[in-house]
Order: structure tokens, then sequence, then C-alpha cells
């Protein structure tokens, strides 16, 4: 995968097929309505890439690749994390594990998937949710995935057993990904950027709304946001376009929307007016830190300036990280990551240490390197090296056509798939002025949070109190006042 999309990747929590064989059953909802005549609409082709719609709203992407000798399918939900209530931190990562349980219906789905020689994988992000499986080509086998896929968006048949599973597997997860100091800085460093905004809370959630979610939760977010009207079916590699269309027609067609799609009410990140730091402490460990500023989304004019200063600075050959950072031994790595969600974006540096060195000379260098650009201005020579390197990464993932299938989810939950298109064409037209005028708006302390990672083997943790009984509580202080009476 390309550096530009494998940045992004590291901020999805990719979840791989683990299931279990339960034999119980829960709830059954059909949506599936009885056999109609259904249409299916050329909708526009942009460069190789044919999108379709159904009657009830299907968006289907078709990316044909006849020098593969396999197909990958994709079915993308334009739901995740953002659509969460309170309470429910964790929701759709939670749902995208019980699905893949397989229910009552496929109680065996790990078995299946392996006498079909497939792999499929899961991702839950913020703006999304993708259930993505690859297979060798063949119709038939094909139609068993479209059939599968169809039924998880049409029959909601899960037991408290298979939530339980499902349950186990994402705090297992969460407890792996928590002993990344890596994965911790990410989420430290962007939770002051966005106090207010559901991408404060990271996708994976937290065990005490994840131990408390029911079935009921579940099968209310499965029945609000999976349907055919809010997903996008992308299939590429080698297949039939004819008979794929008419599978498709056939078996997702007759799937009707039950009520209107609930769109998420945004709520609009106030202005930050400050720096904000945090500190995090483990008992052992090497000394990090991880700088991010807010920046735009996919959809902004600026958003593109973010990947092109993520190479200008932090690029391992020539970003000016490098020679302010590395070459002169104060840190042993940096590393610039971007994050791009439908409604936000994020440009993260980060630093790693020697261990047991300070990291305080490596803290101050980082700001100044990149909040003096004012005074050190970026050269046509920066730019043009990072918009190379960006075009050479866009056409090695268009001849890929089994990444890019997975590489459009971000841009489908952003809003539309053609935004990986309008991103490299606004990559490439920006200019010395634009981007420094973006670069000096950006890279200022007001706009900037800090995550500093340091080890301090006598830390104490306050473990906070679970939720009491009041009439318990009482119970208590009513006995000593019951006393005897005094006149």
């Amino acid at each position: 995968m390309s550096w530009y999309f494998a940045e992004i990747a590291k901020y999805i929590l990719v979840v791989l097929l683990m299931t279990f064989n339960i034999h119980a059953f829960a709830v059954d909802l059909q949506v599936i309505v009885p056999a109609q005549k259904v249409d299916v609409q050329l909708v526009r082709e942009v460069e190789g890439i044919r999108e379709f719609k159904l009657a009830n709203g299907l968006q289907i992407l078709l990316i044909g690749d006849e020098h593969r000798s396999y197909t990958t399918m994709n079915l993308v939900y334009r739901t995740g994390s953002k659509q969460e209530n309170y309470g429910q931190k964790g929701l759709a990562h939670l749902l995208e594990h019980l699905i893949y349980t397989g229910g009552s219906t496929h109680p065996d789905i790990s078995v299946e998937y392996r006498q079909r020689n497939m792999m499929t994988m899961g991702l839950t992000s913020f703006d999304f949710t993708s259930y993505r499986t690859t297979l060798d080509a063949g119709q038939h086998t094909l139609d068993w995935v479209l059939e599968l896929e169809a039924a998880r968006m049409s029959q909601f048949k899960f037991s408290d057993d298979n939530l339980l599973v499902a349950l186990r597997e994402v705090l297992g997860e969460k407890e792996n990904t928590d002993a990344s100091g890596k994965n911790a800085l990410i989420r430290r460093a962007t939770l002051p950027l966005f106090f207010w905004d559901a991408y404060g809370k990271e996708p994976i959630g937290i065990p005490s709304d994840l131990k408390n979610m029911t079935l009921n939760d579940l099968q209310n977010f499965w029945e609000t946001y999976y349907r055919p009207d809010n997903a996008t079916l992308i299939v590429s590699g080698k297949f039939n376009e004819k008979n794929l269309l008419s599978s498709v027609v056939k078996i997702f067609g007759p799937i009707q929307k039950l009520k209107p799609l609930i769109r998420s009410v945004y709520t609009t990140e106030p202005t930050q007016d400050g720096e904000r730091e945090i500190v995090k402490r483990r008992k052992r460990g090497a000394a990090a830190l991880m700088l991010a500023y807010r920046t735009e989304p996919y959809i902004h004019p600026d958003a593109a300036a973010a990947m092109l200063l993520g190479q200008i600075f932090g690029n391992g050959k020539f970003g000016r990280l490098q020679d302010a950072l590395i070459k002169t031994k104060i840190a042993k790595r940096t590393a610039a990551h971007v994050m791009y969600m439908e409604h936000a974006g994020a440009l993260l540096f980060g630093v790693d240490q020697e261990y047991g060195l300070p990291i305080d000379e490596a803290k101050s260098t980082l700001l100044n390197t990149l909040e003096n650009v004012r005074h050190q201005p970026l050269t046509q020579s920066e730019l043009d090296q990072a918009k190379q390197i960006l075009g050479n990464a866009y056409i090695d993932s268009r001849k890929d056509t089994d990444a890019l299938t997975t590489e459009l989810n971000n841009f489908i939950g952003s809003g539309d798939w053609r935004l990986y298109f309008l991103m490299r064409e606004r990559i490439q037209h920006m200019d010395l002025g634009n981007i420094q005028r973006i670069a000096e708006s950006w890279f200022v302390p007001t706009n900037r949070s800090l995550c500093i990672l340091i080890e301090d083997q006598n830390m104490v943790l306050r473990n906070s109190s679970n939720t009491l009984d009041v009439e318990e509580q009482l119970r208590e202080f009513e006995k000593k006042q019951t006393g005897p009476s005094i006149h």
C-alpha cells in the first residue's frame, strides 16, 4: 500500500476475522419484500471505475482488472463511531464483531470461509464500517458472498452468546492496542483537538460502555444504518460485469428501507484558543511524543496541504525533521501521519527517543522546526519533491485494484468516492504561496495538541469508583437518625 494510504490506514481499527461456533437464535427481522422488477442504472464512469445504483439506493462501484486471478468485494456502510450515542462508545465496532460471529444463519462461518479459500476483514472507523472479502474469481463463489452480505443487511439473527463472543474479542483488541505506546500517543494527542466532536472518542470503544450494551442496542443501530441507501458495494479484480450486475439486482434489489435514514447531527468543534498538552506515564519504556494540529476534512480545498506538509517535514529521506532531529542525534526516529474524516482533519508528527534519554530537547526542536515556518519559508524544491512522491503513490494505488477497494473506504465515509481523484488534483495544483499560507495558519501554538510519553516506575493510578446504589448508601444514615426522641 502507498505511503499516503498506509499512513491513513494506521488510524483505522483493522479487525481480523475471529469466529466461533455458536448455535443459538435471538432476533429475526426481515426487510426483504416480494420479488419485483428492480432496475440498475449506470450513474457515471471515472478513470475506469463504473458507478451504478439500484432503485433502493444501493451504490455499486465496479473496478475491473482482468490481470488478476481473484476478486475482492467490499461492502461499505456510511456509518461509524460518530453516530454512536452517549453511553454507547464502541457500539459500531462491537456490531462489526457481532456480525462476524455468523449468528444462527452461519454458525460455522469460519469453516465456510476456509472451505471457499476466502480471506475476510472488517474495518470500523469514525465515518464508515466495511466488510471486505477476497475470493477466487468465479460467479458462483461471488454469489455466495453477495448472498451472505445481503443477509447481514436484511436479517438480525444473533443471541446473547454471540454478543458475549464479540465482546470478548473487542475487549481483547482494546487491551492489545492500549499496550502499544504509539497507539496511546496518537489517541491522547488527538483527543484534545476534539473536546466536543465525536472524533475525540476512539472507535474501538471503552470497556464500561461495551459491557453494558445489549442486543437491542445493537439491533437498533443496525436497523437504522445497515441499509441499501446507506451502503456502497465495491467489486474489483476479475469478474463478468453483466453477470455480476444481474446477481446484485437479484440478491440486493428486494431489500427495502423500512424508514427514512437518520442523518447524524454534526457538532462543530469550537475554535481552539490555546495549546493543549497531556503527559502519559508508563512503568517502563523509552520516552516519545506526538504533536497534532487540527487541519481540514477531505472536502476542503486546503486539505491537500496536509499530505504535502507531511512529506516536507516528515519524509524519512529529505524531511525537515530528519535534518533537525535525526541527523543531529537529538532523537531516534520521526514520522508524520495524516488523519482525514468527513468533518475534520489532523496532521501529526511523532518522535521516538532512545531509552533512558530525556525528551525535552526533542520537544523544543520539533516545535521550533514546525512553528518557525514563517521565518524559514517552504521552498519550491521541497514542494516539487512532495508532489512527485504523492503523485507516484497515486499511480501505484491505481494499479493495485485490490488495495484501491479498501482505500476508497475513507472517501466514501467522507461523502463521495470521487474525493479520491479530487484530492489527487488538489495536491498537484497546490502552489507555493498557498501551502506557505496554510502552514503558517496551522502551525501555531493555539492550534496545537501535544502528548508526551514518559517512564515512571513509581506511578500510582487511581481507579474510578463503581456506580453505587443511593438507597443502600442512605440506609446507614437513616439508622443513625432513628434514635430515641428528645423532648
